[in-house]
């Protein structure tokens, strides 16, 4: 179903505000194909995918349970594209398909998915991301 006016008024603006808050990237990592190896050589290696998605936001918020927490705002014509593109039915199935957001060097895993919705059309998806625990030896 394609959105009516209203709704890529939302849309374009939602874009335009990630851009005047920053309008960033993230980049999201994806399972790769299997590559056959040698049976002999030990187990098939797996790929991964990394694809920058932009515009994004990204900012702290409160840390739970010694894990770094942090709020991603995503455009949904971005994550539209980037589902037609990768043949996913949606961007919801897009993101649960991903491994994770790399940040800073760091994977951090998606918590929670959110979007905000404005007349049956997402215009802004919310990802909750986290690190895992820093584990410390003696």
């Amino acid at each position: 179903m394609e959105p009516d006016l209203r709704c890529l008024s939302m849309l374009r603006a939602a874009d335009a505000m990630l851009h005047a808050l920053g309008g960033a990237y993230v980049t999201l990592r994806f399972p790769g194909p299997r590559v056959e190896q040698d049976p002999r050589a030990g187990l098939p290696e797996t790929l991964v995918e990394d694809v920058a998605i932009s515009p994004a936001v990204v900012r702290r918020i409160a840390d739970q349970d010694g894990r770094r927490r942090l709020e991603v705002l995503l455009s949904a014509n971005a994550l539209r594209a980037l589902a037609d593109l990768r043949s996913a039915a949606s961007p919801e199935v897009l993101l649960e398909t991903t491994l994770g957001v790399l940040r800073d060097g760091a994977l951090l895993r998606i918590e929670r998915v959110d979007s905000d919705i404005f007349a049956g059309t997402p215009y802004l998806y919310r990802l909750i991301v986290f690190s895992l625990p820093q584990v410390t030896t003696p």
